[in-house]
């Protein structure tokens, strides 16, 4: 599918070291584990190529 057709540029299928909403995890197996059962996940920061694809989308879409 085109651009044309499909103006968003789609995230790439992987991000390593990120999880499902695109915030950066930690190496340790035990601990992205441990925080993926509390609350505690939210605190880490949002891979910064998930804003660069968001800024884009949004910069084409409310010209």
């Amino acid at each position: 599918m085109s651009n044309d057709i499909c103006p968003i540029k789609p995230l790439p299928a992987n991000m390593p070291g990120t999880d499902h909403s695109f915030q950066e995890v930690p190496g340790d197996e035990d601990l992205r584990l441990r925080e993926r059962m509390t609350p505690e996940s939210f605190k880490r920061p949002y891979n910064s190529l998930y804003f660069q694809v968001l800024e884009g989308f949004l910069d084409r879409s409310l010209k």
